[in-house]
């Protein structure tokens, strides 16, 4: 028999789980910085989501775990949303911590003089502070210069081996999921306040420079004068700092691929296939 005709034949009889394969990619790629949001077509998304799981199928690294779910609708359709929330959550996890930028960035479009403005955000279709909007481009590039897109996408084949299909059941270590994703949050918070921190101290000095100015000067106009120079004065103070956004970012990535790799791990070891 022809190569090609077998491989085709094999690909029929085991399309379940193709489709499974598929399912944990989709949810990865619904969320992940870069590839989410709507400057990515959705065909484009689909595509990538059909060609990595062919990739990962013909491989084989899905097949260290063995299950019988295809004589059972039900069953089928229990693992393909629990396999679509494992792949989900572990974008997730970079999703939050890259969305800490936008949470700097609010704190710091306040101190500026930007709270009442935004723009519209291609990747998320959402409003967005304009100093956040900033730094998040900037993340995005640092991520893909640096080969961190790859990184991601390494963690997700890897998740096929430590966490096979149909062996992880999603709601079995939610629980503890739930709780490292929290606190994963609040460490995002965190981080937030330390990127905006010394923005948002100059920001301070200033403020007080100008309480002090209007206390010696009170006919001056604080509004006519205060704003403007503290609009210019933040701007700048922004351009210096941009360049030590390289490490932020890489703190960012760090931070958010150890979480990818513990949330791989924390469900290989709910099924006995961790390290």
């Amino acid at each position: 028999m022809d190569d090609n005709l077998y491989f085709l034949l094999e690909l029929f009889n085991n399309v379940d789980m193709f489709l499974l394969i598929m399912v944990r990619m989709l949810g990865f790629f619904v969320i992940l910085p870069v590839l989410s949001g709507g400057n990515v077509p959705v065909i484009a998304r689909m595509g990538f989501t059909m060609a990595f799981s062919f990739l990962i199928y013909t491989s084989g690294a899905y097949s260290g775990y063995t299950v019988f779910f295809h004589e059972n609708l039900i069953a089928f359709a229990i693992i393909a949303i629990s396999e679509f929330l494992i792949g989900f959550t572990m974008a997730y996890v970079a999703y939050v911590m890259y969305s800490v930028i936008y949470f700097a960035g609010q704190l710091l479009d306040k101190d500026i003089g930007f709270a009442k403005i935004s723009v519209m955000d291609p990747t998320s279709q959402m409003q967005v502070p304009i100093v956040g909007n900033l730094f998040f481009l900037l993340a995005m590039v640092f991520l893909i210069l640096s080969g961190g897109l790859n990184f991601f996408m390494g963690a997700l084949f890897q998740s096929y081996h430590i966490a096979p299909i149909g062996a992880v059941w999603f709601f079995e270590p939610y629980q503890a999921v739930s709780v490292y994703v929290v606190n994963l949050i609040t460490q995002s918070f965190h981080l937030g306040l330390q990127i905006a921190m010394p923005i948002m101290g100059s920001i301070l000095v200033i403020n007080l420079s100008l309480g002090m100015l209007l206390k010696s000067m009170p006919q001056m106009n604080m509004f006519v004068v205060g704003m403007p120079l503290k609009l210019f004065l933040g701007l700048l103070i922004v351009y210096v700092l941009l360049p030590t956004f390289a490490n932020v970012s890489n703190v960012i990535f760090t931070t958010a691929f150890d979480a990818m790799e513990y949330i791989i791990f924390m469900f290989g070891a709910t099924a006995g296939f961790g390290p």
